[in-house]
């Protein structure tokens, strides 16, 4: 569902995108309305307009291990970022990054729901890993570009500026001798 909302965010649809809360898990316990019927759709108009802004190739994602000033966020679970488990054939994590895993901006709902934690414990998350500025993007990646979309999802919702290294830990560790660090 996250990387859904990414990608039409990436192809200019951000103020016509919205998520269901819960999803259809917490809708069906909550006892809310279901149908089978298949409604008329009028064709739209809908043109994709790329943000190339939204997504950082593997030659920027080098030069910003070079310096302190854009934050890299690692949204794999923490077995993967200490290194005690391999991924895309190398342990540990981009150098600099600081670790947010994904699961962790989720609280388990109803009926096998996942919401968003409040506002509040998210600027926590996020200002515990020194992410704070508004105006500042910094960069999330994982396995393959999915995980780090919770993540793009957590941090647009309280105003963040967020972008996604899309080729994540598939491209920077398959391609030896990127700078990892093991914690």
């Amino acid at each position: 569902m996250t990387r859904l909302y990414y990608t039409l965010h990436y192809l200019g649809y951000e103020r016509n995108t919205f998520m269901l809360e819960g999803g259809m898990p917490l809708w069906e316990h909550e006892g809310n309305e279901l149908t089978n019927a298949i409604p008329e759709i009028e064709r739209g108009n809908f043109s994709a307009k790329a943000n190339p802004n939204l997504v950082v190739d593997i030659d920027k994602m080098k030069k910003y291990v070079q310096t302190s000033a854009v934050k890299i966020i690692d949204a794999r679970a923490p077995v993967f970022y200490d290194g005690v488990q391999e991924s895309m054939g190398e342990k540990g994590h981009i150098r600099g990054a600081k670790s947010i895993p994904f699961g962790s901006v989720w609280d388990e709902g109803p009926n096998g729901s996942y919401l968003l934690k409040d506002a509040g414990e998210l600027r926590e998350i996020f200002s515990a890993q020194g992410i704070t500025d508004k105006e500042q993007p910094f960069v999330v990646y994982c396995h393959i570009g999915m995980q780090a979309t919770s993540i793009f999802t957590a941090a647009k919702s309280i105003g963040l500026n967020p972008v996604l290294f899309d080729g994540s830990m598939h491209e920077w560790g398959h391609n030896r001798g990127n700078p990892m660090e093991v914690d």
